[in-house]
């Protein structure tokens, strides 16, 4: 979460509030990384 409030203040003070920043915000709350975490452990 920290890192996430670090990233934010990064990408607004250099000036790159678009689109691709809240996509990425969204897909690191949103991600169902449990899955991908259990579908690479079946992989390897």
């Amino acid at each position: 979460m920290h890192l996430l409030i670090f990233f934010c203040a990064g990408v607004s003070a250099v000036g790159l509030d678009n689109f691709a920043v809240y996509a990425f915000v969204y897909a690191v709350y949103f991600l169902p990384w449990r899955l991908l975490k259990r579908a690479e452990q079946e992989v390897g």
